[in-house]
């Protein structure tokens, strides 16, 4: 027994002399880290960095920023007090990355980064909206890019000095369609604590001039042969004559026959049936405004067949599969007669019994309304004729359907990239179709000016029109535009922006190659038809994924170019629905799916999908956006009725998270239209998934769920303190702590530092310690005050703030305390044994012990074993 308390008290003693050289020997620790700061120019600033060390006199602790050691101003503007930095007057170039080096003799240690960032919002905006001028019915986009801020500034709008609540198209303001209460002044405000405010815009109205065609009739009968001249007349009343007359044929966009106010036919043919449209073009200095006026041609002959006179007609007419057209029979209008019509060489097809899809939209049946062409519909050959008089009158149309093409699809799209100076940048911007591609750069520094990009030693446009900018330097930060035109004047733009930063920072650097973009997805996949919303599903073979781009066009703007209108989302789900669409209008959609590298390739282009012509479902439907307002306890969600129902009288909420094990149902009543809720009592810094249902307690009638959504709540200070503190003397004048973090469902966010208060009799004996760093559990507080009192309390921080203390353990100084520390604090040991076991020498040590274990342990075996034969032997001779 001796023997092993001997052992014992060796090995304690062994383990005070390691635990001593070890301290001694080690380099410093940083207890107090720097933290980013958000400052404010010309005020004061501190950053703030503790160490300890076995040794005061031995330790040195520097600055730097941005790498560069940072040296005391001669001005004394920039000093170092008590190891923090103060910079007294700030100024721009302050702004950095800084953190803090503790040396000593054994080594040194850095501590995090902080990031210095100045409240800063540029006087100048990149783009200022400009005064325009707009007609009644027009979509106006006013244009505004905010001054360089940080942090980055907020965008909205006023008019005539009140805030607008309108939902914005990235910065630009969208009227979508001109009422007279629009008119008037608009201001774009930019905000991020401090406040710019942009020049004024004057939204005036452009009174649309009387256009007139003569022969003045919307349609003309004119006998094959005879000649024909229109004339286009204008009366202006904007007092503006600046003005371009262009004669388009089949529709606006079609082929331009003229460039003056008349057009003349000498000598008409079936071919020169059709639709004529008169456009007049404005270029005030302001915008480009058009108004148009039509006039329809017909063509018919007279022949004489068998001594009887026959009315005779035929055209070819092409259409687009996907939208609506009118196809008008070019019998000369008899206003007593009544035209009938047929479809010759189809005998499956009938316009009798198809009204959904065919639509007499004159009295006399002269005017056929295809509601959408097919393609199969192509070649369809159809016959009109006198209802009296079938016989001697025959007008025949054939179709000849195409598909329209869509705006210009880019393959690759350029994504934002930050990246160090000095390398190679690559913008991709590659189509598929023979399109005219364009790069444009807007540099921050050049406020609104964009500068078309052309081959040079700075930039190379290579033949699939990928950007190459070589050698990047800072005054190539800015967005690079790649603007795509196909042959029908349709556009599609996409913008990314370029950082760069040096080198030597700690900038995360962010550089995009096809490898890293995410594959496409399938092609979407109509599931769900309503006349304003298409539900679109689509399989995508990885989770690897930030969200989806759902990019999609309308075909029945016949006069218009089309467009891209592009659906951002930021869940993982493959299955989205597009709402607000036209009711009886075709779309085509495609999608791409995101990654923290940016956009991907896109997928196929959907089959043509038509929203329905009137509601065709009797049950609820119901569609969740996105949340209203997240906080840390609390999300206000809400929803849009779908297919209006008027016996929905209370709502069921389901809210499920992974903390909790049951399902979280809430039933609330339906009260005037109830289309907003606000969720309560959820914990900080959880994910939720959100439905909801619609209820009738009348008929007991459950609706359709409507769509998930995912949210998180926000993160919160912690709602409970350090767990397991343990206080423990380790001389008259120091001592350790120990802690373990809250418990995890209590953090209510990531734990990013702690803080230590000991407290003595008053605040000039007392020491509190901040922004511990949060890898850190336990630390040693030296040079303490013999027999004083000292209170011991910890928080822990998220980055919302600290939390509760621990409850206070208070200590005394004194030699008592101490040997009653020994002597009762079990911790003392394990804590030890703890620290011996992650010594190198250990492992050796329990080696060598078992050995000599194991040797003792046989030798006495041995021993007992002759024992035994020699007491056997003994007993044998008596």
């Amino acid at each position: 027994m001796i023997v092993f308390i001997n052992i014992i008290l060796i090995f304690n003693l062994f383990l005070h002399i390691c635990e001593s050289t070890n301290n001694n020997n080690n380099p410093p620790i940083i207890i107090e880290q720097p933290q980013d700061i958000l400052a404010e120019l010309d005020k004061p600033m501190a950053l703030h960095c503790r160490a300890e060390a076995s040794s005061l006199d031995d330790l040195r602790v520097n600055w730097y920023k941005d790498g560069q050691l940072v040296t005391m101003d001669p001005n004394a503007r920039i000093i170092t007090e008590f190891m923090a930095l103060h910079v007294i007057n700030t100024m721009p170039q302050d702004a950095g990355a800084y953190y803090c080096v503790a040396e000593n003799s054994y080594g040194r240690t850095q501590s995090r980064t902080a990031k210095v960032e100045f409240i800063r919002l540029d006087k100048e905006f990149l783009v200022s909206p400009t005064s325009t001028t707009a007609s009644i019915g027009e979509r106006i986009r006013l244009r505004c890019e905010p001054p360089h801020g940080s942090p980055n500034p907020i965008v909205y709008w006023t008019k005539n000095g009140k805030n607008l609540s309108l939902p914005l198209d990235h910065y630009d303001l969208i009227l979508p369609s001109i009422h007279s209460t629009d008119f008037g002044s608009y201001r774009c405000i930019a905000s991020n604590g401090l406040i710019r405010q942009s020049s004024i815009a004057y939204l005036t109205e452009f009174h649309r001039p009387k256009i007139s065609i003569h022969p003045s009739t919307s349609r003309i009968d004119i006998e094959r042969g005879k000649s024909i001249d229109f004339q286009c007349q204008i009366e202006n009343t904007n007092n503006d004559d600046q003005y371009q007359i262009e004669w388009h044929y089949a529709h606006k966009n079609g082929k331009i026959i003229g460039r003056n106010n008349h057009i003349d036919i000498a000598s008409v043919e079936y071919n020169h049936s059709g639709l004529y449209i008169c456009l007049v073009i404005y270029n005030n200095g302001r915008r480009r405004h058009i108004f148009s006026e039509e006039i329809f041609l017909a063509v018919h002959e007279r022949l004489i067949i068998d001594n009887e006179e026959k009315i005779f007609s035929q055209t070819n007419l092409n259409v687009y599969a996907g939208r609506s057209t009118i196809i008008d029979c070019q019998l000369p209008i008899k206003f007593n007669e009544k035209i009938f019509w047929s479809i010759i060489n189809r005998t499956d097809i009938s316009i009798e019994n198809n009204h959904h899809r065919f639509e007499f939209i004159d009295k006399n049946q002269y005017r056929l309304k295809i509601r959408r062409i097919e393609e199969f519909d192509n070649d369809l050959l159809f016959e009109c004729y006198y209802q009296s008089q079938k016989q001697i009158s025959q007008g025949l149309i054939k179709l000849h359907v195409e598909r329209i093409e869509p705006p210009p699809i880019i393959i690759y799209v350029p994504n934002n990239q930050t990246v160090p100076i000095g390398v190679e940048v690559n913008f991709p911007c590659q189509t598929k179709d023979n399109t005219k591609i364009q790069w444009w750069f807007i540099s921050n520094g050049r406020l609104h000016k964009s500068i078309k990009i052309e081959n040079n030693k700075k930039y190379k446009i290579e033949t699939n029109h990928d950007l190459i900018i070589r050698n990047v330097d800072k005054n190539d930060v800015g967005i690079y535009k790649c603007l795509v035109t196909n042959i029908n004047d349709d556009e599609t733009i996409w913008m990314a922006h370029l950082n760069v930063e040096d080198p030597r920072s700690n900038a995360i650097f962010h550089r995009v190659v096809h490898t890293d973009l995410p594959q496409s997805p399938t092609q979407p996949l109509a599931i769900a038809i309503n006349s304003n919303s298409i539900e679109l599903a689509w399989n995508y073979p990885s989770i690897d994924i930030q969200g989806y781009l759902i990019e999609y066009f309308i075909l029945n703007n016949d006069d218009k170019n089309l467009q891209w209108k592009r659906l951002y989302t930021t869940n993982k789900n493959s299955r989205q629905i597009i709402n607000d669409l036209k009711i009886s209008s075709t779309y085509q959609f495609l999608v791409r799916a995101k990654n923290s590298f940016g956009y991907g390739q896109p997928s196929l282009l959907s089959e043509l999908i038509e929203t329905r012509h009137e509601q065709k479902f009797n049950d609820d439907f119901i569609y969740l956006l996105d949340p209203i307002n997240i906080q840390e306890t609390s999300v206000t969600i809400q929803w849009k009725i779908l297919q209006q129902n008027q016996y929905i009288d209370r709502y069921s909420i389901s809210i499920t998270s992974d903390k909790d094990i049951n399902e979280r149902i809430e039933t609330i009543i339906n009260k005037n239209n109830l289309t907003t809720y606000t969720i309560t009592n959820l914990r900080p810094n959880t994910d939720y998934s959100i439905r909801i249902i619609s209820l009738n307690s009348l008929t007991n009638i459950i609706g359709r769920p409507s769509n998930i959504i995912l949210i998180r709540t926000l993160e919160s200070i912690p709602s409970s303190s350090p767990t397991n503190v343990i206080v423990e003397l380790t001389s008259m004048t120091s001592l350790s702590i120990r802690w373990n973090p809250p418990l995890e469902s209590e953090q209510n966010g990531l734990i990013v530092a702690y803080k230590v208060n000991c407290l003595g009799s008053n605040e000039s004996t007392s020491i509190r310690l901040s922004n511990i760093s949060a890898d850190a559990k336990g630390l040693h507080i030296k040079n303490l005050i013999e027999n004083m009192q000292y209170c011991i309390s910890i928080a822990a921080r998220t980055r919302l703030g600290y939390g509760p203390y621990s409850q206070p353990i208070c200590v005394t100084m004194n030699a008592d305390f101490l040997k009653l520390n020994v002597k009762l604090n079990p911790f003392n040991f394990k804590r030890r044994f703890r620290e011996a076991i992650s010594q190198p020498w250990f492992l050796p040590l329990i080696i060598i012990s078992s050995i000599l274990f194991t040797c003792i342990l046989s030798y006495a075996c041995w021993l007992c074993f002759h024992r035994l034969i020699h007491q056997h032997r003994h007993g044998m001779k008596f």
